[in-house]
């Protein structure tokens, strides 16, 4: 999905496949060795005691309160610089410790989306790379219990 794609709606309809995205994905991988260092510098080393991680806490409670279980999970990149590792390995540690479940696709993007023609850019899957992670998480959501769907009727 990308903030800027063309068509009506709010400005987040997927982007079809484009000839040239394999070139915009090398392009914007390249781009984010340099800007990374800027971008992840500021993930404090326990991201949970920061506005965002007790904002998070609070939703926790709140669905708790109404019998619903948080899972997060982070979109993926189809390739990672150190310095996000490092970022989303910090991330993880702290969900972890505070009891988050988390569907972590960052760094290791699913089989199903290897493949460049998926992707817009480095940070962005289109059409078909939205479908191909959807069905993903929906089949880890259902390996983990979280829904009770089943593709057939039982």
């Amino acid at each position: 999905l990308r903030p800027y794609a063309t068509g009506p709606g709010n400005g987040f309809e997927p982007s079809p496949s484009q000839p040239n995205d394999t070139a915009r994905v090398a392009l914007s991988f390249d781009l984010q060795r340099t800007t990374d260092s800027a971008l992840f510098a500021h993930v404090p080393e326990d991201p949970m005691a920061s506005a965002g991680g007790r904002c998070l806490s609070h939703i926790r409670e709140v669905c708790a309160a109404r019998g619903v279980q948080l899972v997060l999970f982070t979109a993926p990149y189809h390739a990672c610089t150190a310095i996000r590792r490092e970022a989303y390995a910090r991330i993880g540690d702290a969900f972890r410790t505070h009891g988050f479940e988390w569907l972590d696709y960052s760094c290791a993007p699913p089989a199903e989306l290897r493949h460049l023609h998926y992707w817009v850019d480095n940070d962005h899957v289109n059409a078909e790379g939205a479908r191909k992670l959807s069905m993903r998480l929906a089949f880890d959501l259902r390996r983990l219990g979280y829904l009770n769907w089943h593709p057939t009727p039982p």
